[in-house]
């Protein structure tokens, strides 16, 4: 039977709490930016890394996904941001952008997954499709004022974080019925 992949869910409270604090605290954020984002990508790294490891692995000896080089990667980044602070304030829409933009592609890829399970699409591809444009546009739309551009990006992680526990616990459901349905 299958459990509750805690990883997403944790990759998913970490967008909402770090959206909910630019929600909250705009004109704050800036000054503590680069920390907020490099401990962000160094949990998100070691929960990819942890998880790649805990991963089972098929009869050929492989591992599905890219955990270890995605989690290497993010914590690389992590050093990378707090070394190199002052460079990425002018990055800062871009990388943030990437980080609300990814985790909207990750909910549209869900979609195939979701219609095997039977579950509806319309709201994760609402949220889905939401969530990468707000990514796009903090990418690719300078603003004015930094409060703005923090508040533009928090709604899409608090979008992108609900959404993601929502699709964990609503595929978990899915697969217990599915369990439970081919156990009769």
């Amino acid at each position: 039977m299958r459990k509750l992949n805690w990883k997403n869910i944790v990759l998913a409270a970490i967008y909402l709490i770090l959206g909910g604090v630019f929600l909250i605290h705009p004109e704050g954020v800036e000054d503590k930016l680069c920390y907020v984002l490099s401990v962000s990508m160094g949990i998100m790294g070691l929960l990819y890394l942890v998880g790649h490891f805990f991963q089972k692995v098929d009869e050929g000896g492989h591992r599905e996904g890219y955990g270890f080089a995605v989690g290497a990667l993010l914590i690389i980044l992590a050093i990378f941001v707090v070394e190199k602070q002052q460079m990425l304030l002018a990055l800062v829409p871009f990388l943030f952008g990437i980080m609300v933009l990814i985790r909207g592609l990750i909910i549209i890829q869900n979609l195939f997954f979701f219609r095997r399970m039977g579950l509806g699409l319309v709201i994760p591809l609402i949220s889905g499709v939401l969530t990468t444009g707000l990514g796009l546009a903090a990418m690719l739309y300078p603003f004015e004022k930094m409060s703005v551009l923090f508040t533009f990006i928090g709604i899409g992680l608090v979008v992108g974080g609900v959404a993601g526990i929502i699709e964990e616990i609503l595929v978990f459901i899915a697969a217990r019925k599915q369990a439970e349905v081919q156990e009769q």
